[in-house]
């Protein structure tokens, strides 16, 4: 639903309009907490580590900021500014390592990523966390900028990706104690790989040819729907992948997991909006269609208002 509503709010009324549809939502979610859910007496007053994660936010900010000043202005300034926020992130990487090694209750476990399978799993969610956000964040501007599609045209075509995922998980969730965790995962991420290839260019123009009739939108939807099953199928075997080794850390598995999805991602994020906007001083950020002519696919990208 939330594409079609905010494709639908950004083209009747204004992009600000969007951040206050949280506001009821959080509101009802408040009510519907104090009403519903039991509120035990608490055992014992949990140590909340406030050092490991102010030093793992300073983190992941200076490495964002650093990425996205190198993106707003490529100069002799703006690299170095952005080589010392780096270089702070990594401090702070460093310190977070070491205060967390040290913490009697750290906010990251690290004897987990001792283990070799649990590693390989949050390695993964990370990645894939930035194919996700990385990858799919953009796919409104493409359709916009590339495409022409209209501001809400290009939140329905979002629709298809989270009707793939609701339909594959669930048959993928079921499906995971005969297949096992790995083929799924490969399989997932191998699927996805192919239909992001396939929504560039010339691919895109080979693909509608095969699609007979179909126009952009509908061939954009189904590329789109393919993403979604791709998803489908590997998000279920990386949640649950090596939970079953540590079963009575299961909460601390899932905050794990979810840790490293959201960072991939926000990595994800910085490296394609350098893509985006270190292009628009060069050939092309994102190519037009095949059929136009070279002279247009080279024409440098321009940010509209």
């Amino acid at each position: 639903m939330g594409p079609n509503v905010g494709g639908w709010i950004v083209s009747r009324y204004s992009w600000r309009y969007i951040f206050y549809i949280n506001l009821p939502i959080g509101m009802g979610l408040i009510v519907l907490i104090a009403i519903l859910l039991d509120d035990p007496k608490a055992r014992s007053r949990p140590h909340i580590d406030l050092v490991g994660a102010a030093t793992f936010f300073g983190a992941i900010l200076s490495l964002m900021l650093g990425l996205n000043h190198l993106a707003e202005n490529v100069s002799v300034s703006s690299l170095l500014l952005a080589g010392l926020l780096v270089a702070v992130s990594a401090a702070c990487v460093a310190f977070f390592v070491r205060h967390e090694r040290e913490e009697p209750n750290p906010l990251l476990d690290l004897t987990l990523l001792k283990s070799t399978p649990f590693l390989a799993a949050n390695v993964y969610n990370m990645m894939i966390g930035a194919g996700i956000f990385g990858v799919v964040s953009f796919i409104p501007l493409y359709a916009t900028s590339v495409h022409h599609l209209s501001t809400l045209m290009s939140g329905v075509i979002l629709t298809p990706r989270s009707l793939g995922v609701i339909c594959t998980s669930t048959v993928t969730s079921f499906l995971l104690k005969r297949w096992g965790y790995r083929g799924p995962m490969l399989w997932g991420v191998s699927l996805m790989a192919v239909s992001t290839l396939l929504l560039g260019t010339p691919a895109f123009g080979s693909w509608r040819l095969l699609g007979g009739p179909w126009g952009v939108a509908e061939t954009l939807a189904a590329l789109i729907l393919l993403t979604g099953m791709a998803l489908g199928i590997a998000l279920p075997a990386s949640n649950n992948a090596c939970i079953e080794l540590m079963p009575a850390k299961v909460a601390t598995i899932t905050g794990l997991r979810g840790m490293f999805r959201y960072v991939g991602g926000a990595i994800g994020i910085s490296v394609t909006t350098i893509i985006l906007h270190s292009s628009a001083t060069r050939p092309r950020a994102f190519e037009r269609p095949s059929s136009r002519s070279a002279s247009s696919c080279s024409a440098p990208f321009r940010w509209s208002s």
